[in-house]
This record gives C-alpha cells, sequence and structure tokens, in this order.
C-alpha cells in the first residue's frame, strides 16, 4: 500500500509539474469559483454543462472549468450513472479527481480492489490496467491527455 500512495504522490507531481510547466500548456482563461453546493448537482443545470465527450451508454454529464491552450489538460466537474469498464491497454490518461458522491472500485490488473467513497482522492496514470465498476457517482478532477487523444473516443474537445 505505502508503495502505491508513493507512486500516485509521483503521478501527481509529475501530473501537475508537466500542466504547470509547459510552454505549451497554458490555460486561457479561468472559469471561477465552483463552490460545494453547485458541485452537489446545480453545476449540471449550468448552460454550458454538457453530455461527456466519454461514449458510454450511461448517462454521463460534464462541466469543464478549464481547457489548457494545447487542449491537452482540463478541470472540471463530472457525473456518471452505473458504468463497469476495462482497461486492459491502460487507462490512458494521467488523471486526478475528488469523490463527491457515489462511489467507484478500481480493480487493478493483478485483482487488488480499491475502493472509494465521497472525500476520497485518486490517482490514475496513464498505463494503469483494470476494471472501473461503479452504480453512479460524481467527482471534481483534471486530466491530461499526453496526445491530446481521448483513449478510443477521439480528439480531446474543450469547452469555449
Amino acid at each position: 500500500m505505502k508503495n502505491m500512495k508513493t507512486i500516485s504522490i509521483y503521478a501527481l507531481a509529475m501530473m501537475l509539474t508537466t500542466a504547470a510547466f509547459s510552454q505549451e500548456t497554458v490555460t486561457k482563461e479561468i472559469t471561477g469559483k465552483v463552490t460545494k453546493d453547485q458541485m452537489a448537482g446545480s453545476i449540471f443545470k449550468h448552460k454550458d454543462a454538457s453530455p461527456s465527450v466519454y461514449n458510454t451508454t450511461t448517462e454521463t454529464i460534464d462541466f469543464v472549468t478549464s481547457t489548457s491552450a494545447d487542449e491537452k489538460f482540463v478541470t472540471g466537474v463530472y457525473s456518471s450513472g452505473e458504468l463497469h469498464e476495462s482497461y486492459p491497454d491502460g487507462y490512458g490518461m494521467d488523471e486526478f479527481w475528488v469523490l463527491l458522491s457515489g462511489s467507484i472500485t478500481l480493480t487493478s490488473e493483478d485483482g487488488v480492489a480499491v475502493v472509494y467513497n465521497p472525500g476520497d482522492l485518486c490517482t490514475i496514470s496513464r498505463d494503469w490496467k483494470g476494471r472501473w465498476d461503479t452504480e453512479g457517482y460524481t467527482k471534481a478532477y483534471s486530466v491530461y491527455v499526453h496526445d491530446g487523444v481521448w483513449p478510443g473516443f477521439g480528439k480531446l474537445e474543450k469547452k469555449n
């Protein structure tokens, strides 16, 4: 477990350092504060909230708070219904999130399952392989997509 924490901290540090110091990754704007009450649900009724670029059969909605100029680094608030996904070839992007509601079980390819509950933080590297299971959740997130392409879903879309 200590090794997993070290890897998570290292991955988060790398992701944030890459985003903060890359000359190509400069945010075009800061959209402002998102309150705790808004994250509880009203943010998803905002005119700029949209169905996620993530192509699933479950209802998902995404409120992007910031997109970098090179469209590789994105932050926002995301909500999803029931989801069961496998990532046998890797997760494909670096992601850090805070779970706001619901629960998520991540089971790595070696069979180790970790359950995340509201308030828990998670860092997933693009090379992580395993399974993602949830009955539904809401999270605040930041993702870094190294090549600007969502794994299996095409070019990263940004909000204007």
